[in-house]
């Protein structure tokens, strides 16, 4: 047993030899970096550029991984490439944008004072839907239509003088400022100009200063005389009577007992009266194909309304034309509603009775 012991394998004690001076890769690998690094910083302290060759080293990767990872020394850090800073480009001062020219509004040049035709100035007034007003808000109307007309002051200084329908009526018509102001007028002898007399179709107005005075039942031609001026048109219109003038046709009409003191002037005045002066009145049926069928023939329709869109008692007013869907009216009291087109939608509510107007056959001369 002892001498078992004693012998040594030769071969096996070789081999541990030699496995005790190998070196292995991972001291390579270790050693390696340093090695680099020393040469490195002797070559820096010599002056000369650190850039060392490349020698081919075997990839990190292919170290076992049970081999330690290597300590490297005190490896300077690169030195990053210095970012430029960007230069902020220079912010352009804010131009200020132009101050838009004010441009000033232009100061309203006075209202002109509107000429003694009233009518031509006040036509939004004049199409006022007429209607009742105590006496505060008759002065309050009067002030509104001063801004148009300094002398509606001068009417209001003349205010209780007037007769109260008077007051109503220039409340709601302004055309009526002139003959106000002359109230009470004389009356005077009516006449027709040569262009009324040279035909074609006339809008005669009560309140023309020709006959405006001349009296008529409760009151005067401008104010209770729409029936004589109605007819006075009709008879100019189809007849060229130059005799037929407002103030000669409301005498007539008192004379001849058209006029009912309390209720106004008679139906019957444009059927039998129509008659005495050249004119053939017929009554029509209330329905518009009546008032289309009559025009289409060159009549006239005379219609007589209810209080409402032209008057505060009743009215007559006349229907001369058709004018696209609607009617061209004549009213004898108020130019600016004779101005407008009026359907019969707003015309039918208020119609009470309806006459046709022509030339008769043979004229009559109006009775004495």
């Amino acid at each position: 047993m002892s001498a078992r012991k004693g012998k040594t394998d030769p071969s096996r004690h070789g081999r541990k030899k030699t496995q005790q001076k190998r070196v292995s890769p991972a001291a390579l690998l270790a050693i390696l970096p340093l090695a680099a690094l020393v040469f490195l910083l002797a070559r820096r302290m010599d002056g000369l550029p650190a850039q060392p060759e490349a020698s081919p080293s075997p990839a990190v990767s292919a170290a076992p991984a049970s081999a330690p990872a290597p300590t490297p020394g005190p490896t300077p850090e690169p030195t990053p490439e210095a970012t430029p800073v960007p230069t902020p480009e220079p912010t352009p001062e804010p131009t200020p944008e132009p101050t838009p020219e004010t441009t000033p509004e232009p100061t309203p040049e006075p209202t002109p004072e509107p000429a003694p035709e009233l009518a031509d100035s006040l036509l939004a007034a004049g199409l006022e839907k007429p209607r009742m007003r105590d006496g505060e808000e008759q002065l309050q109307r009067l002030e509104a239509l001063a801004a148009f007309d300094s002398r509606f002051l001068e009417a209001a200084d003349k205010w209780d003088s007037l007769p109260e329908m008077v007051r109503q009526d220039l409340c709601s018509n302004p055309e009526l400022l002139d003959y106000v102001l002359g109230w009470p007028g004389e009356p005077s002898e009516g006449y027709f100009t040569e262009e009324e007399l040279g035909g074609g179709t006339m809008l005669l107005m009560q309140y023309d200063p020709r006959w405006c005075y001349s009296p008529y039942g409760s009151g005067d031609v401008a104010v209770t005389g729409c029936g004589p001026t109605a007819l006075s048109m009709a008879a100019l219109h189809f007849t060229g009577n130059a005799d037929a003038t407002p103030d000669r046709m409301a005498a007539w009409a008192l004379e001849n007992d058209y006029y009912v003191y309390g209720a106004g002037t008679k139906w019957s005045l444009f059927t039998e009266g129509a008659a005495a002066w050249g004119l053939e009145g017929k009554e029509l049926p209330l329905w518009e194909g009546s008032i289309r069928d009559a025009l289409d023939e060159g009549k006239w329709v005379v219609c007589i309304m209810d209080p409402g869109n032209f008057t505060l008692y009743g009215h007559f007013i006349i229907l001369c034309a058709r004018d696209g869907d609607g009617y061209r009216v004549l009213d004898p009291f108020s130019r600016a509603r004779s101005g407008v087109s009026w359907t019969y939608g707003q015309l039918s509510g208020e119609i009470c009775n309806l006459w046709a107007l022509c030339a008769a056959s043979e004229e009559a001369a109006p009775e004495s």
